[in-house]
């Protein structure tokens, strides 16, 4: 029993004592952290079909034109320049179309103005744009840019001609 005796005693006088020193500590203890956020550089980029239509072989007094619209989205005050690439790779947005079933081609060019006076290619960069249409990222706001297009030639074998363009946004 005075073994008993004498561990409840060391017990309580060991509560006492944690009672005792948790009552000796001053104000609450603090510290701070930061938000953060990492907003990085964005851009994307969608396109409409070129369609010049349909018609008939004998037209060889072929002046077709064509548009679409090129639309950029870039992040607030981002700099960008779109640039417009045939799959013949020519810098200059000379482009041909082939038919998959003939050795005939149909040549087109395209144009960033209505007018058919400014070639739109793909000949620059971002610090030197060349024959690219440049501008700035409006945030959520899309950009959208009229790509024209004529044909060139159509003095060619009936069929369905097509090409791809690839559009590249450089910021």
């Amino acid at each position: 029993m005075l073994f008993k005796k004498t561990l409840l005693a060391s017990a309580l006088l060991a509560l006492g004592g944690f009672a005792v020193s948790a009552g000796a500590a001053t104000g609450p203890a603090t510290t701070s952290f930061q938000v953060k956020l990492v907003v990085q550089k964005a851009c994307s980029v969608a396109a409409t079909d070129l369609d010049f239509g349909s018609h008939d072989a004998t037209d060889t007094n072929f002046g077709q034109t064509t548009n679409g619209t090129v639309t950029v989205t870039c992040s607030k005050n981002t700099p960008y320049v779109v640039g417009l690439s045939p799959s013949n790779g020519n810098g200059n947005g000379a482009g041909s179309m082939s038919s998959g079933t003939t050795s005939d081609t149909v040549a087109y060019q395209l144009y960033k103005d209505s007018a058919l006076s400014s070639p739109w290619g793909n000949s620059g960069s971002l610090a030197s744009p060349g024959n690219e249409i440049s501008g700035t990222g409006k945030g959520s706001a899309s950009v959208a840019l009229n790509v024209y297009a004529k044909v060139t030639n159509a003095n060619v074998e009936p069929g369905t001609y097509a090409d791809t363009v690839n559009v590249n946004v450089t910021y």
